[in-house]
């Protein structure tokens, strides 16, 4: 997609923005792969354009600030990755930074774990 909105003369977005679309349009696309027919990802499509208001999340709050959290760790490691390649908190020479990060990841494993006997999320595949 980006190479075809590069062939477009008077659409010259920042590379920002065009990441941005192309994953809009990514997310669309999964509507209709998603939907068990063509009717069930029009009424989604439907719905979502004409739905009176509410809010964007409705789940966990709790939840969210967990996957927030997660994101934002993703993204300063691969940042520190890009940047700083040498530098790593798990081989660091300092015993209580590779300490304090093995238990904060533990932490982070242990609370947000699924540990019941629920299935698989890709158990179809």
């Amino acid at each position: 997609l980006e190479r075809e909105f590069a062939k477009i003369s008077w659409l010259k977005l920042p590379k920002v923005l065009q990441v941005v679309l192309v994953f809009a349009l990514t997310c669309f696309a999964w509507i209709f792969f998603r939907a068990a027919s063509l009717h069930e990802a029009m009424h989604i499509v439907t719905t979502i354009i004409t739905h009176p208001g509410g809010s964007l999340y409705t789940g966990d709050l709790g939840i969210f600030a967990f996957s927030i959290m997660a994101i934002l760790m993703l993204l300063t490691v691969d940042y520190i990755n890009e940047y700083y390649p040498d530098f790593s908190l798990l081989n660091h020479q300092v015993v209580y930074v590779r300490f304090a990060t093995i238990v904060i990841m533990l932490i982070y494993i242990v609370s947000l774990g699924v540990f019941d006997g629920s299935q698989f999320i890709y158990f179809q595949f």
